[in-house]
Formats: C-alpha cells, structure tokens, sequence
C-alpha cells in the first residue's frame, strides 16, 4: 500500500511539474477539453438513466416486488418501495400503503413493525407482477400467478378447494379465495383477490354480479363462468403460522376509498 502511495505522489508531482510548464494557451486548450469530457460523461449518465427508466421501468417495479417478504421489518419494504403514503394505526396494528402509477402494496405489521401480511394489486392491465405457488405434493402443479391475467380456475390445479369471501355494496365490491397448505406452503396463507382498486379483467362483461351469490369455496358450481373468466388482481401473502382471524377484521388489501383520493 506504501509503495502504491509513493508511486501515485511521484506521478502527481511530475503530472503537475509538466502542466506547469506548458504555456498559457495550451493550458486553456486541456482546461477546456477536460471540461467537455466531464459534459459528455455527465450527459451519458443522464441519457442512461432516462433509458433505464423508459425502457426498463417494469422491469425495475417487478425486481421490487419480487424481493417483497411477509415477516419482516417494515423499514424492509420502506427501504424497497419509498416513504408509504397512507399510514393507519388501529391500536394493534398499522396498515402502510405504498402507491407507484403502476401498483399498490398494502402491509399490515403488528406494534414490533413485523409484515404480518401484505398484498400487492396491479393498477394497469399490462403490469403482471407474478408469484410462484406450488409444488404441495409430488402430484401437483406449479401455478404462476400473474396478476391482470391468470384466471381464478387455474388455482384448481393447485390441488385445494379454496375458502371464498366476497360481497357487494352500492360502490365496492370483493372476492377472494384463500388457501393454505401447512409445511409445503411454509406455513403461509395464500389469498387471490379481485380488488376494486386495481385493474379489472373479464371476458364476460356481466361476471361482476357474481359478487351477490353467497359461495364460501371455490368448487361451487355458481362460480364456474365467474373463475373462468375473470382474472387475479390481487395476491396476499401472511408470515409464517398468522392466523387471519387475529386482525379482528381489519381489512386486507388496498382500499378503494383511501386511495381514489390521490391523482391519477
């Protein structure tokens, strides 16, 4: 390192003993000529970084996602997402959302700032974030989950008749199917929504009224035409061994209401 050092000392007195040197014009010249290579750099840093972020921009979002974990501190997705936009605190936990043009991420931490549950939704038809589910037996499936295109009939594959929650008011409505399966799915629960909030997808423009019949498992035959047709929005995904049932309620995924505030 020493010698590294003195090498480098020896090079900058000669390198400034020449630039001496050499008359005043000339110094103008190199002066003038360092500065239009520090432009040129600067200027290839900045068409750089506009090409990554035009051409690469989904690919950037979809790489933030994926490092996405339930179980970790909520700095973690902070850190990954930027500053939240709307916090809500309900005595035992906090909900934090974050909202990018081309997503949301809702995560609901307990008071210790651990992830207990997070869901992403897509906002735009074209932005898929996808997640891999599966193999839970020898037998079984892999199934991709892309959001704003995999229909909710190829979870059958997944070997589980998922529990169904849905309903509908004078404004919002819900569906989601929920599945879990112990060890093989690292003791997580998995739930596939249609949000309100996101995109929506359907071959059929009437499945919405779906929403009014009263199913409670994804093999009822009132669902056929609806799974068939309308995509995933939304994935959900808790940390190991939570149970649903303790947040007492509070509602999971991103709320329509809270987020129709904010510009498109």
């Amino acid at each position: 390192m020493k010698d590294l050092l003195y090498t480098f000392g020896q090079w900058w007195s000669l390198s400034v003993s020449f630039l001496q040197k050499l008359p005043d014009y000339w110094m103008v010249k190199l002066g003038s000529l360092i500065l239009g290579l520090l432009g040129a750099v600067g200027g290839l840093i900045i068409v750089s970084q506009w090409i990554r972020q035009k051409f690469f921009y989904k690919r950037i979002r979809l790489n933030k996602i994926k490092r996405l974990a339930a179980g970790t501190n909520i700095g973690f997705f902070s850190g990954i997402l930027g500053a939240p936009v709307f916090i809500k605190d309900t005595g035992d936990f906090k909900t934090f959302t974050y909202v990018d043009l081309l997503f949301y991420v809702e995560a609901i931490t307990n008071l210790s700032n651990q992830v207990l549950v997070f869901s992403v939704t897509t906002r735009d038809k074209n932005f898929n974030p996808e997640i891999v589910v599966g193999p839970f037996s020898v037998d079984e499936k892999i199934v991709r989950v892309k959001l704003g295109t995999t229909r909710f009939s190829e979870l059958d594959s997944l070997g589980f008749e998922g529990k169904v929650e849905s309903g509908a008011g004078n404004r919002r409505t819900y569906y989601t199917e929920e599945y879990y399966y112990g060890n093989p799915g690292l003791y997580q629960t998995y739930l596939f929504s249609l949000n309100d909030a996101g995109s929506y997808s359907a071959a059929g423009e009437d499945e919405p009224s779906i929403f009014n019949c009263g199913a409670t498992k994804s093999s009822d035959p009132s669902l056929v035409s609806f799974r068939d047709n309308v995509a995933i929005n939304t994935y959900t995904i808790t940390s190991p061994f939570f149970n649903l049932a303790n947040l007492n309620g509070t509602r999971i995924g991103v709320d329509y209401d809270e987020v129709r505030v904010l510009p498109d």
